[in-house]
Parts: C-alpha cells; structure tokens; sequence
C-alpha cells in the first residue's frame, strides 16, 4: 500500500528532481536524466503514481527523446521514450487528484500534451489540450501562442488541397486567430511566455498577417438556428456544435466550433479500371471507386453513435418502450433502459469504427493485408508469425505523408495483446468495457451511488461493473477519438491525391467523375409500409 502524500510536500520533494531535468537538458546529459527517472521510480514505489510526478516523468521522457533523435524516425515500432512521454501525460491529466494541482501547474501539462501530441501529427488532439489549458487560465500565454500557431500552420499546409475552401476559412478566422496571437504578446500574456517559445509565435504571426487578409464576400450562416427545423433538432445541433462532434470543413483545421452540419468528404480519387489497382479505388463498370461507400458506412455510423450518445444524456423520464418490461431490481441500483442500451451502442460503434478506419487505410494503400485480421492497431505492420512486428510497412514508413503519421500515432492510443504498452492511460478502460460489452456480463450503475456500492458488486471475472458517469466519458473520449482519425484519413488521402495529381509516373490514373451527395429524401427506411 503507497503512502498518501500532500502537495506542498510532493512539491518539495520534486523540485529537486524538476531542476535536475531542466539542467540535463540544457546540458544534454543522458546520465542526469535517468538519475532524475530512478529518482522518480523510487518515489512511485512509496507513494505511488500523482499528477505532478508523471509530469516530471514525462519531461524526462520528452528530453531522452530528443537527446536520442527518436522524434526523427517516428515510425519505429518501439518508440519507447516518446511512448512513455505521452502515457505520463495521460496519466497526470486523467489522474483523481489532477484537478487539486495549483492553475499552473493544469496549465503547464496540458500545454505540454498538447504540444507533444502536434509534434507526432496529432494536431486535433493538440488543440484540444490548448483549448483545456485556456479553461483553467485564458491568458496563458503558451497555450495561446501554440493555438494560434497551430492554426496559421493549418492553413499554409492546406493551401493546395482543393477539397477545403481554405480561403474562405481563412478569412472568416482570421480576426479570432489575429486575436490569440495578440493575446500571446500582450503584457498580461507575457507573464506566462517562455523565451525560447517567442520566434517561433513571432513567424506565425507574421504569416497570418501577410498571407490572410482578404475579406470574404459573404459568410455562410449554417448555426443550429438557420439549419434547424424543429426544437428538438435544434438543442441536438446545439449540443454536438458545444461538444466539437461535427465533421466539417472547420475541423480539418483543428478547430472545434464553426458550421452546425457534417460537409467533410473525400476528395476526388484517381482511378482506372486497371486490375493492378487497389480494389478500393479502381473503377468497376464506370461506378466511383468502392471507398466512397466505404466511407459513406464510416461517416453514417459516426454520425449515429453521436446521435445515440445524445439521447443517451437525455433520459429523464422513461421511455415508452421500456414501460411494462419485467427487471429485476438487483438492489445495486442498476441501470436498465433504452437510453442505457442507446449509451452502450455509441461506445460500440466508436470503437467498431476504428476497426473500420484500419480496413479503409489496408484497402486504399494497397497493404493487401488479410482482410479478415486487419484492425486499426495492426494495419501499420506485415503479417506475422512471431508475437510481436518487427517493422512498419515500407508503404507507410517511406511515405512522406504526414498524416499517416498522425494515424499511426492514434493507433498508439488503442491497447492490443500484441502489443506491451499503450500511450494513453485510458487504453485499458477502453479495452476492458468493449471485451465486456461484446463477451460477458456488462452492469452500469447509477452514477452517484456506485463509490458506495462498488465493494459490494460481483467480481470482474463475473461481471464487469461501471458507472453511468464514467461510462458517458469514456463514449464521449472515444468517439471524439474515432473523430480525429476520420479527420486523419481524409487529409491523408487529399494530400496523396495531391501527389498523385503531380506526379507524371501516374500517367495512367485518370480523376474520377464528379459525385453528387445522395439527396436528404432518400435516407429513409425504404421498406417503410411493406409489412
């Protein structure tokens, strides 16, 4: 049994161990920074993990990195520091006792995650850590300064890709990401900013102000209110916009917010009816390349897994459909109804459509993997017979597509058997609540009661045993999770049709035709009044 520490002795304590860190930095000495990490061992073994301690622990890790160049080859199997660096992280910020750590201290890890996670290609995962360190302090300086930064970077990057309007994005953010950067440089903002952070937000700034500037003729208005119908489509329009779950143009800058709708879509293939091609993205009897259906199933499910989370929080009154249905009361106050099933199948549906994402990534790439066993976590590596890879393909470690990286990174967050770590400390959850909602018996409990119940629940051998609470942060973690990867994939594949358009040695490619978006009146049940 770990000792309790308080604070302000942790904080004693490892402040000795934080300067050792920042002195072998500045130093570059491997040796200082493994005494810092034994120190750090040594203190997890007598008072166990806390948020402060994964902090320095991932500073540690963060600087043997760098030291050892792992963030230039970062499609090595084992990337055990900068895997490490990401798991501290996640450990601090989803630690119980994360939220009694002084403001700037929240500030300081989520910043650095968020800084960590845009490094690896993760920039939506990145802006989403900012976005929580501006909750805890709006005028912190490095937070505001990565934001801005990452977004002008977005849209230098995204210029040539025809599938974004990044003009007209451009000039309707201009004036917010004017306004951040502003912020980083203003006299209260100066207070919180790191010296060796200012060219770096200076050249950002620079760029927005000399390549943005034009005006847009006229702004869309697509907000909850102009969209909407009804009341009742109105408030969920409202709640996905608030929660950042709608896959539009806006997101693919890493944004949260924007449109009220769901316009992302893949960009035009090129194809031919070639049987050396790729399955997925050859043309069969003049229909477009099989991964636009493929990607019509990912979006939809998304969609409907978001949907169904919604009604999930709804629930205040009973259903219909479960008045005059016969449950025992198991007197562990347990959750049974259509809005706990609705929960259930948005958390399934994240998770199935990973799986989804993988199989998308092994057809348009033309990985040819065993279709039967490729999953989200294993289309990076060749079949095997041994237990674990010994290298990531060569279509993707070769490839200078960046956002393959950001893919492959993700995968990282998904625990596998073959697989020793995670870089999430929310792995395992995740792991253990899909295997028993596929497999075994799956109770949730209403949220408020189980702290003081759950001694008394059956073993996990038996019975797998959660809160409704904690259930509805793991579906909502998830699923924004399986939004970033479909944000991921369709860059990707913008950013390799890019290339292809390019390059001459695909001479035999031809664009696909134009698709038209299937018409709103035919997403209906089509057998509707046949029985």
């Amino acid at each position: 049994m770990s000792e309790k520490i308080d604070f302000y002795k942790e904080e004693k304590l490892l402040l000795n161990v934080g300067n050792l860190i920042d002195l072998s930095c500045k130093k570059r000495d491997k040796e200082g920074l493994l005494n810092a990490l034994k120190f750090l061992q040594e203190f997890y073994t007598k008072y166990g993990s806390t948020p402060l301690s994964e902090y320095f622990r991932s500073n540690a890790y963060g600087a043997l990195a760098n030291l050892e160049n792992q963030d230039i080859s970062l499609w090595k199997v084992r990337n055990t520091n900068k895997e490490r660096q990401l798991l501290s992280l996640s450990r601090a910020v989803f630690h119980p006792d994360f939220k009694q750590l002084p403001l700037h201290r929240k500030c300081n890890i989520f910043t650095n995650r968020g800084n960590t996670l845009s490094q690896l290609g993760r920039y939506r995962e990145g802006f989403q850590n900012w976005e929580e360190a501006l909750k805890v302090n709006p005028r912190f300086a490095m937070a505001l300064g990565a934001k801005g930064s990452m977004i002008v970077g977005r849209l230098l990057q995204l210029e040539s890709f025809s599938c974004v309007d990044i003009q007209y994005l451009a000039s309707v953010i201009y004036p917010t990401v004017l306004d951040i950067l502003e912020q980083t440089f203003s006299s209260e903002g100066k207070k919180t900013l790191e010296p060796h952070a200012v060219p770096y937000f200076e050249w950002h700034f620079e760029k927005l102000k000399s390549c943005f500037l034009s005006v847009p003729d006229s702004v869309r208005d697509f907000s909850p209110q102009e969209l909407s119908r009804t009341k009742i489509e109105l408030y969920y329009r409202e709640w996905s916009l608030k929660k950042g779950l709608f896959l539009n143009q806006y997101g693919i800058l890493g944004m949260d917010g924007g449109d009220a709708l769901d316009d992302l879509r893949l960009p035009a293939v090129m194809t031919s009816s070639l049987e050396e091609l790729p399955l997925g993205i050859r043309n069969i009897n003049g229909a477009p390349p099989p991964i636009f259906g493929l990607f019509n199933q990912i979006k939809q499910e998304y969609i409907t897994a978001r949907w169904f989370l919604y009604e999930a929080q709804k629930g205040h009154k009973p259903h219909f459909s479960d008045r005059y249905v016969e449950i025992a009361n198991t007197l562990s106050f347990p959750c049974f109804s259509l809005y706990t099933e609705m929960l259930k199948t948005s958390f399934q549906k994240a998770y199935s459509l990973l799986d989804k994402i993988g199989y998308f990534i092994n057809e348009y790439w033309g990985v040819f993997r065993s279709r039967k066993n490729t999953s989200f976590r294993n289309v990076w590596y060749k079949e095997r017979g041994q237990a674990v890879p010994e290298n990531v393909l060569p279509v993707y470690s070769e490839s200078k597509n960046p956002l393959l990286l950001s893919l492959f990174w993700l995968s990282k967050e998904i625990r596998n058997p073959d697989f020793s770590t995670a870089t999430s400390s929310q792995a395992e959850k995740i792991e253990d609540i899909r295997n028993a909602l596929e497999h075994k018996h799956f109770q949730l409990h209403e949220g408020w009661a189980f702290d003081m119940i759950k001694e008394s629940l059956p073993s996990n051998e038996f019975c797998f045993s959660i809160s409704s609470s904690e259930m509805q942060e793991k579906t909502r973690y998830l699923l924004r999770l399986t939004q970033s990867a479909i944000y991921y994939l369709v860059e990707a594949v913008a950013w390799e049709e890019e290339r292809k358009k390019e390059s001459k040695a695909d001479g035999m490619l031809v664009p696909t035709f134009s698709i038209e978006s299937l018409e709103d009146k035919y997403k209906v049940n089509p057998d509707y009044g046949k029985e």
